[in-house]
């Protein structure tokens, strides 16, 4: 009998050790930084562009991150690019003035072909927006914040991302990669493990926004009118 309640004493021990024991939390990667091109081999006009995207991650690390020894390629000759920054972490590469064609090159490896337009393209019209949601996901091992924009009759053909902007400064926010004939664009989105460009603002429930989209030439398109967001 002694022993048999011996054993249950410390099966009962081991029990609430487990119960009291701290909960183990797996440590974070660290997120290294990328950069792409979202729109490699396009044909501009001259108010556009290579756009090129940068974005964090833990694994395949083939794109490197951007840096001034990016450079467009003209023929033989290595020519300063002028940048248009579009949102934090996205920026266009403007084809140097006089060039009809360009490589842009990371000091390495080419990364993107950009040639002169003949003709003019209409730039394509602000974002048909149904809503506007940011959601945080609670979970034991941090939480999750997306800010999602819900599109009438989804994402356009021409086009290849989404840009956030305050409505009250026209400061840009945050920006989102698009996908044709998706319903939604994620604009935000930020786990307990995940890293964003400098100088992105979370956008939550309450904020009053502009949407625009870039299209597939690096152009922005209008704003839609001052939308409230609302909690997902």
């Amino acid at each position: 009998m002694r022993a048999r309640f011996a054993l249950a004493h410390i099966a009962m021990v081991a029990m609430v050790a487990m119960l009291r024991a701290p909960r183990a939390y797996a440590l974070c990667a660290r997120p290294m930084e990328r950069s792409e091109v979202l729109n490699d081999n396009a044909t501009t006009p001259a108010d556009g562009g290579l756009v090129v995207a940068t974005s964090f991650g833990i694994a395949d690390q083939a794109t490197a991150p951007l840096t001034p020894e990016w450079t467009f390629k003209v023929g033989a000759t290595d020519t300063k690019p002028v940048l248009k920054t579009l949102a934090p972490g996205l920026v266009v590469f403007i084809l140097p003035p006089g060039a009809t064609a360009a490589e842009l090159n990371d000091g390495a490896a080419t990364r993107g072909h950009v040639s002169r337009a003949t003709t003019k393209a209409a730039p394509v019209a602000a974002p048909k927006v149904k809503a506007i949601k940011h959601t945080m996901v609670t979970a034991m091992r941090g939480n999750t914040n997306i800010t999602t924009v819900t599109i009438i009759d989804g994402v356009p053909d021409d086009v290849i991302a989404m840009v956030v902007l305050d409505a009250k400064t026209g400061t840009a926010r945050s920006f989102g990669t698009a996908s044709p004939g998706s319903p939604t664009v994620n604009v935000y989105v930020q786990g307990r493990c995940s890293a964003l460009p400098n100088n992105t603002t979370i956008t939550k429930a309450g904020d009053r926004v502009v949407l625009r989209w870039v299209d597939k030439l690096g152009r922005l398109s209008p704003a839609t009118k001052a939308i409230k967001v609302a909690k997902g």
